[in-house]
């Protein structure tokens, strides 16, 4: 039987009818699995006044629905080290986990010191030292980073994109992935040998 469906539109504010009818090939189709576009024959079944609804939109064939496939954007998971972590080594790889497969794209990976914004490091996205497997994103830095100092990571909007090309959006804040590393390893002097040759003895 013919059946009636409330569809949204992709702002999510908007509602219309969209009336299946049981005599065309739409019946019985496949949902589609994320948004899509629709054409159809727009009529009205309201029988009463002040007859200002009912109004619904009738594909005529599958043909008439299409689906615009992935425009969702991926979004982070994870992040290593963990955002305000502490006692971070200063070797750390930086990695991000995505919700879904990425790929690079362009621009840069910066980390910036929390004290005054500064950039210490800037990595191309597409340099070597960004590995991308999956939905995991490693980063390299191109030296250690300093003990005892709180930083932040941006990545540029443009950086990585998801494989139907939805780009990431990035971060360009300082409080979304920051971490402070660890002091210095303390040095204690365990044994002190005395040449008896070599000492003054005036």
């Amino acid at each position: 039987s013919s059946t009636n469906i409330t569809i949204t539109d992709d702002g999510g504010s908007n509602t219309l009818t969209l009336r299946i009818d049981s005599d065309t090939d739409v019946d019985g189709s496949a949902q589609p699995a994320d948004g899509f576009s629709v054409t159809g024959i727009f009529s009205q079944f309201d029988s009463s006044s002040p007859y200002d609804s009912g109004y619904q939109l009738l594909p005529r064939t599958t043909a008439d629905i299409v689906e615009a496939g992935d425009t969702t954007a991926p979004t982070v998971s994870t992040l290593s080290p963990a955002d305000d972590a502490t006692d971070v080594a200063i070797d750390s790889n930086l990695v991000a986990t995505f919700d879904e497969e990425v790929q690079k794209g362009t621009g840069d990976i910066t980390i910036h010191l929390a004290s005054d914004g500064s950039v210490v490091q800037t990595i191309d996205v597409t340099d070597a030292s960004v590995v991308v497997s999956g939905s995991t994103v490693t980063i390299d830095p191109g030296s250690d980073l300093a003990n005892g100092t709180e930083y932040y990571v941006n990545i540029a909007g443009t950086a990585f994109d998801d494989l139907a090309g939805n780009d990431f959006a990035g971060i360009s804040d300082a409080t979304t992935w920051n971490f402070t590393t660890g002091s210095a390893p303390a040095i204690y002097l365990n044994e002190i040998f005395v040449d008896p040759d070599v000492v003054d003895d005036n």
